[in-house]
C-alpha cells in the first residue's frame, strides 16, 4: 500500500495535462488530489467511461484495446487511451486496481515470475533450448528489455509521404472508374 502512496505523491506533483484533443483531469479529481485524498477517493471521480477504461486496461494493458473496449466513440482509439493515460485521476485508479489486484489471491507477478524462472532452469537442466529461449523472452519482456516496433517505411527507407501516396491513390481510382465507364 506504501506504494500506491508514494505513486500518489508522485502523480500529485505533476502539473495537469491540458491542449487540444486531451482528456482533462476533472476539477472535481484535481480538487480531490490537492486535498490529499486517498487514491480511492480520487477515482470515485472518474466518469463511467473512464471507469471502463481503468477495468479493461489492467487486463491487458493495452491502452487502445482498453479504448474500444471500454465503449469510448473515437476514430483515434491510440490517442484517446494515450490521453486517458496521462489523466491523473484515471492512473490513480490504474495503480490502485493493480496494487489491489496483486494482493488478491491466485495469480500474481510475482508467482509467474518464479513459476518461468523454474521453468527456465529446469529446461536447462534438461537441455530443452527452445523452452529456454521462450522463458528468457517472457523475462526479458516483462522487464522491458525488448521494445517491440513495426517501422513502415516508403522506397529507400525514406518516410512515406502522405501527398504522393493520396495523390497515388486517387489516380488508381480515377483508372478504376475510367475502366468501368468505358465497359458500361
Amino acid at each position: 500500500m506504501s506504494d500506491i502512496k508514494e505513486q500518489f505523491r508522485e502523480l500529485v506533483a505533476e502539473k495537469p495535462v491540458k491542449g487540444k484533443g486531451m482528456v482533462f483531469t476533472s476539477k472535481k479529481a484535481l480538487k480531490a488530489i490537492d486535498e490529499g485524498k486517498s487514491p480511492e477517493e480520487v477515482a470515485q471521480t472518474l466518469s463511467e467511461l473512464q471507469w471502463n477504461f481503468v477495468r479493461e486496461y489492467i487486463k491487458d494493458r493495452n491502452a487502445t484495446q482498453a479504448v474500444n473496449r471500454a465503449g469510448y466513440n473515437t476514430k483515434y482509439p491510440d490517442k484517446m487511451g494515450s490521453n486517458l493515460l496521462r489523466n491523473k485521476a484515471v492512473n490513480i485508479a490504474i495503480e490502485a486496481l493493480m496494487a489491489e489486484r496483486n494482493l488478491s489471491p491466485g495469480v500474481t507477478t510475482d508467482y509467474v515470475l518464479n513459476k518461468l524462472v523454474r521453468t527456465l532452469e529446469k529446461a536447462e537442466r534438461d537441455g530443452n533450448h527452445n523452452i529456454v529461449l521462450r522463458a528468457t523472452e517472457l523475462i526479458a519482456k516483462h522487464l522491458g528489455m525488448f521494445v517491440e516496433r513495426k517501422e513502415i517505411s516508403g522506397p529507400d527507407g525514406d518516410a512515406i509521404e502522405f501527398r504522393k501516396t493520396q495523390e497515388a491513390a486517387e489516380q488508381f481510382t480515377n483508372n478504376i472508374l475510367s475502366l468501368v465507364k468505358a465497359e458500361a
